[in-house]
């Protein structure tokens, strides 16, 4: 059996997570003790346990803010291709339509190669996307590629 990157993602986050969760409560609980006692170790401890758990918590925080760049960057690369390929071809087919039979089309997006496992599949199913795309301009492009000797057309 093979481990992805995503898996080793969601176990390492979920280590951090009962981490953060551990620091906190097991400093909390020396610090209850430690109100009974006024122990000088015990308030270190109490202090070191939560600063831990409180790290663990700043990284659990990154995690969540780099998966949101990543899917905010996603976003904004699936509005470019409806706002701009997606007119593209509306245009080019309004073009062809008209008697300009020679028109060609071009698409704008490229693909994302994303580091984050978390967004991965939603990046390969973005690239998949692409690839769909690109081919039909492709193929409208092939329709049109080769200019046509013809002076006179049936139905203009």
């Amino acid at each position: 059996m093979r481990i992805t990157k995503q898996q080793i993602s969601k176990i390492s986050i979920n280590i951090i997570r009962f981490l953060y969760i551990a620091f906190i409560l097991s400093g909390l609980i020396v610090h209850i003790i430690n109100l009974k006692s006024s122990d000088r170790f015990l308030s270190i401890l109490t202090l070191s346990l939560i600063c831990v758990g409180l790290f663990f918590g700043f990284l659990n925080i990154l995690y969540f803010i780099t998966t949101a760049r990543s899917i905010k960057k996603l976003e904004i690369k699936e509005r470019n291709v409806i706002l701009k390929d997606f007119k593209s071809l509306a245009l080019g087919i309004a073009d062809f339509a008209r008697g300009n039979l020679t028109v060609n089309i071009r698409s704008e997006s490229s693909k994302i190669f994303e580091e984050n496992p978390e967004t991965a599949g939603l990046s390969n199913i973005y690239n998949d996307f692409i690839n769909i795309i690109d081919e039909s301009f492709e193929d409208f492009n092939l329709i049109t590629s080769e200019p046509c000797l013809r002076s006179c057309y049936v139905g203009t």
